[in-house]
């Protein structure tokens, strides 16, 4: 899969944790989907998202082709 299909598909899967972000921190959901990644990455537990698919997704996306 290409690295912007699975980008666009993680933000269709997880737009609604993705919205709460940029709508609580007031940014563009293209940085809110970034600050998912990060805070997920380095730990932080979203009752509303799986984390372990995510990161299995996020490790599909930075190993998609470019």
């Amino acid at each position: 899969m290409k690295f912007r299909e699975k980008l666009l598909e993680m933000r269709v899967k997880y737009g609604k944790a993705i919205e709460a972000l940029a709508e609580a921190n007031g940014k563009p959901v293209d940085v809110a989907q970034d600050l998912l990644e990060a805070n997920i990455m380095e730990g932080a537990n979203y009752p509303y998202v799986n984390v372990e698919e995510f990161k299995k997704d996020y490790d599909e996306l930075i190993h998609a082709e470019k």
